[in-house]
């Protein structure tokens, strides 16, 4: 007698701040932040979709589905602590636990690189990303800070030696500006193309700092929560598109910024994860 194997596994990711935004030369770097999406996928006679208790469309569980060649079709529930629309990258963190719960359900094994060239090739087709967001994905994925050519979609550097593995999120009351490919191309360019190189050494304050300049300028947004925390000797900086700030370093500092940083809104005190996501 063949014993049938239930199809059903969970898998998670992590949220990803950014170093810098690959939107204007299409390289980016961003770090792993431990908060994070579940998603459970269990076998079904339709491919159904429910975020958060509410259903929706399911062109992203059918992409990945048709790149796995998986034919079944799957129910796939998905419990989020990362804010949509937030810069920090709730898509990509989805698509990777979806890839991985699938595999998971399914006994497929593939590599991390591959995990991401899916996810960077299915945020494309679904239009979730202008890029594909690989710098996203991959932090999401790997942990510690990244580095990525996001129209090469290649993985250039991936750091999880680092001391500070503290790290702090504000999600200001204000909402996400506009944002295009032509409005984050107006500017020096320069500026973005020296924080590449200097995230390529492994010095990512400096090019989250430069980034922030270059990205609230076009953008305008403050960057007053950034200043504030530059001066408690901390990194920090604008994440994604906005309207999230990101920052990381001393547990001391932090301490000193929490209750300004409140008066902007919400503030979520976290860590940066060394691990990936999943072999946690």
């Amino acid at each position: 007698m063949v014993e049938l194997r239930e199809r059903r596994a969970c898998a998670e990711a992590y949220a990803a701040g950014t170093v810098i935004n690959a939107l204007s030369t299409g390289k980016g770097s961003a770090f792993a932040l431990n908060i994070r999406t579940r998603v459970e996928v269990r076998e079904s006679g339709e491919n159904l979709l429910v975020s958060d208790g509410k259903k929706s469309g399911s062109q992203v569980v059918e992409e990945v589905l048709n790149a796995l060649g998986i034919e079944r079709k799957f129910e796939v529930r998905v419990e989020s602590d990362i804010p949509r629309g937030s810069g920090l990258g709730s898509s990509s963190a989805f698509v990777n636990a979806l890839i991985l719960a699938l595999c998971r359900a399914e006994g497929i094994e593939l590599e991390p690189a591959e995990v991401l060239r899916l996810n960077a090739e299915v945020s494309l087709k679904c239009g979730i990303s202008y890029t594909g967001a690989m710098d996203d994905a991959a932090a999401s994925l790997l942990g510690g800070f990244v580095v990525t050519d996001n129209e090469k979609m290649e993985l250039l550097r991936h750091d999880i030696d680092f001391n500070e593995s503290r790290a702090m999120i504000l999600i200001p009351e204000w909402g996400r500006k506009n944002v295009s490919l032509e409005i984050m191309r107006r500017g020096n360019l320069n500026t973005v193309r020296l924080a590449f190189e200097l995230a390529m050494n492994g010095h990512y304050c400096e090019a989250m700092k430069l980034n922030t300049e270059y990205c609230c300028s076009l953008l305008n947004y403050s960057t007053k929560p950034v200043e504030i925390a530059e001066k408690a000797g901390l990194c920090a900086g604008l994440s994604g598109n906005g309207p999230a700030y990101v920052a990381y370093g001393n547990p001391d500092g932090m301490k000193k910024i929490i209750k300004e940083w409140s008066d902007f809104g919400k503030v979520v005190l976290t860590t940066i994860p060394k691990k990936p996501c999943f072999e946690v």
